[in-house]
């Protein structure tokens, strides 16, 4: 009996098990420079003169660093976000900006050639636009946005690509857009932090920027809404974050009752 105990333990454990999701690189800002503190990507080039200082973290409540852009500074890191490299990926950081933008683009993560490629921006274009904001590419032409910016505090902003449901999530401050049907080609095989890799165009980002990060799976709405109440923690598991565990499906349930029932019968025999 305690071994059919044991097992119906298990498996309740497996199918309640909490998701995980590789964290690729996380830029914390704590030492200067573009440095990967996960450790899987080289250490990026600064171009510009971004300022490194001081501030109050968004989420921690502690003292760390940061940098402020003022729009002409930029990170370059040799990360290959393509879709044929990661068919699903997540990407966000934590942003301040001092004043509200106006029609303008700029850039906070990008890695696009031209063809709106994946990229997390303020934007003022968007198929439903009503005032400048968080926007992403979301490939030929398209931008998905726009959610309304903060001034003088800290925006959570993230979003997620799905190559493979055709989907892009953007979100920001715990509001959320979707775009289904979309493919998105080639980009660069690197990326940018703070402006767009296009040489004509760039796009310069202006504003604070902390904890930049990418993730190797499309979070969805509950797994972003985790991260922007906690944190990217990297320290205790480098490799992986546990989400929240999402409610078991009617499936699932019916699959954990028919184990029970099994177990039960037998139990009697």
């Amino acid at each position: 009996m305690k071994i059919k105990l044991f097992l119906l333990t298990c498996i309740t454990l497996l199918i309640a098990m909490p998701v995980q999701a590789k964290l690729i690189a996380l830029y914390d800002f704590e030492e200067p420079g573009a440095v990967d503190v996960v450790g899987n990507v080289e250490t990026g080039e600064v171009f510009g003169n971004p300022s490194h200082i001081q501030i109050n973290h968004p989420v921690l409540g502690i003292t760390n660093y940061a940098y402020e852009l003022d729009g002409n500074d930029y990170f370059k890191i040799p990360l290959d976000i393509n879709p044929k490299n990661y068919p699903q990926l997540t990407m966000g950081a934590w942003i301040c900006l001092e004043k509200k933008k106006n029609l303008v683009t700029e850039q906070v993560i990008s890695h696009d050639n031209g063809g709106y490629d994946r990229s997390l921006c303020f934007d003022f274009r968007a198929d439903d636009y009503d005032e400048p904001g968080w926007s992403a590419f979301a490939g030929d032409g398209k931008v998905l946005g726009d959610i309304m910016q903060s001034e003088g505090k800290w925006d959570f902003v993230a979003v997620s690509y799905n190559q493979e449901e055709k989907t892009v999530l953007l979100f920001a401050n715990g509001k959320c857009l979707k775009k289904e049907n979309v493919v998105l080609g080639e980009g660069n095989d690197f990326t940018l932090i703070g402006a767009n890799p296009i040489n004509n165009v760039m796009e310069y980002f202006s504003g604070i920027i902390d904890d930049v990060f990418f993730y190797d799976k499309a979070l969805d709405e509950s797994e972003i809404t985790y991260i922007m109440n906690n944190g990217v923690s990297y320290r205790a598991n480098p490799f992986a974050i546990k989400l929240p565990v999402k409610p078991s499906s009617d499936k699932r349930k019916e699959k954990l009752d028919k184990i029970k029932y099994n177990l039960y019968q037998k139990g009697k025999q």
